[in-house]
């Protein structure tokens, strides 16, 4: 809800403290924000990561997560929601029909070896993270997207 106002990102930095948001946002205003596994994903998800670049654009002082669409753009995604198809229409027909079908086939041929689900489902796996981080106290930091899983990416 209303803690996504605090999660535009003012700063981002690494552990030796460099800055990334600079580079992020003259990213994002060049390219746009569009994931990796882009083929992958529903419509809606598409239409909400372009945007990113809109709330750059608008809101330069920040980098925007995704939420804040409803806050900043209440007008443009009311005008997007049609009662006969929701978001929850849209899954039930797309990832989830795509992930009960390769499920299928696994049971089918008794391996995941020729299962092809969204294998970068970064949301998923840093819940599951966090979650086993609370639940186990390992008193570890969550870097889902940290630049040490970027190497080369630090400066010189």
């Amino acid at each position: 809800g209303l803690n996504s106002f605090r999660s535009g990102l003012p700063t981002c930095t690494t552990k030796i403290g460099y800055d990334l948001v600079p580079e992020l946002k003259a990213y994002i205003a060049k390219n746009g924000f569009i994931p990796a596994d882009a083929e992958q994903r529903d419509q809606s998800w598409l239409d909400t990561y372009a945007l990113v670049a809109d709330m750059l654009r608008d809101f330069p002082d920040y980098l925007p997560n995704t939420y804040l669409q409803y806050y900043l753009y209440p007008e443009y995604k009311f005008s997007r929601l049609d009662p006969n198809f929701t978001r929850a229409n849209e899954v039930i027909n797309g990832r989830e029909k795509r992930v009960f079908e390769e499920c299928r086939t696994a049971v089918a041929e008794g391996t995941t070896r020729n299962v092809h689900v969204v294998h970068n489902d970064a949301h998923g796996d840093m819940i599951v993270e966090l979650a086993e981080a609370i639940a186990f106290n390992l008193k570890k930091e969550i870097h889902r997207y940290g630049a040490e899983q970027r190497p080369g990416r630090e400066p010189g």
